[in-house]
C-alpha cells in the first residue's frame, strides 16, 4: 500500500469526523462523534467491499471487452454506487443528512483509491488483487477505529492552543500512519 493511498485513507477519515462533528447531537438518543464516526467508517468500509466482492464475481465471470483499463474502474464505481446507494436507502431514518451524503460518495472514492495499483482486468492476479484489497480496506478501518478512539480521549487531555484543531488532527493520523508502517516493514520487508 502506497504513500498516496493512505493520505487518501487519511483524508477520507478527516471528512467523516468532519460530518460527524458538525452534525448534531439528537435529543433523547445517545449518539457522540465517536459513534457516529465509527459507524459512518464501518458502513463506507462494508459497502466497498460488497462493491468490489461483486465486481470481482463479475469479472470472473465475464471477460472486459474494450479499453479495460478505463472500463474496470468505471464497472467497479458503478457497482459500489449501487451497494452504496442500498446502504444510503437503509440507513435514511438513522443516519444524518451530511453523514448520508458521505456514506453516497465515500465508498466509491475507498473503491478507487484502493484498486488504482491493481490490475483489474487480469483475472490470473484475482488472489493477489483480493490480497492487497483486504490489507487497504483493513488498513482504513482500524486507521479509523484509532483515529476515532484517540480523538475521543483527546477531548481529557489539556492540549495546548496552537496545537488544537486540525494540526493536531494530522498529528494524530501520522502518528498512526508510522506504527502501522512498521507492520508492513515487519512482515514485507520494506519500511514506507
Amino acid at each position: 500500500m502506497s504513500v498516496p493511498i493512505r493520505l487518501v485513507c487519511f483524508c477520507i477519515i478527516l471528512l467523516v469526523d468532519y460530518q460527524a462533528q458538525k452534525t448534531p447531537s439528537q435529543i433523547g438518543k445517545k449518539t457522540t462523534p465517536l459513534s457516529k464516526g465509527v459507524a459512518t467508517s464501518f458502513l463506507i468500509s462494508v459497502a466497498a467491499l460488497w462493491g468490489f466482492a461483486v465486481f470481482w464475481l463479475l469479472n470472473f465471470g465475464i471477460a472486459i471487452g474494450g479499453n479495460a483499463v478505463v472500463l474496470a474502474p468505471f464497472l467497479l464505481s458503478l457497482i459500489t454506487l449501487f451497494f452504496s446507494g442500498e446502504f444510503f436507502y437503509l440507513t435514511k431514518k438513522r443516519l444524518a443528512k451530511d453523514m448520508q451524503g458521505a456514506l453516497l460518495v465515500l465508498p466509491i472514492v475507498v473503491n478507487l483509491a484502493l484498486s488504482w495499483q491493481l490490475n483489474l482486468a487480469d483475472s490470473s492476479l484475482q488472489g493477489h488483487n483480493w490480497l492487497m484489497y483486504g490489507v487497504g480496506l483493513l488498513f482504513f478501518f482500524v486507521c479509523s477505529l484509532f483515529y476515532f478512539g484517540i480523538k475521543e480521549r483527546l477531548k481529557l487531555a489539556p492540549i495546548p492552543d496552537f496545537l488544537q484543531g486540525l494540526s493536531i488532527q494530522l498529528t494524530v493520523l501520522f502518528l498512526i500512519f508510522l506504527s502501522l508502517s512498521f507492520f508492513q516493514g515487519v512482515f514485507f520487508g520494506e519500511l514506507f
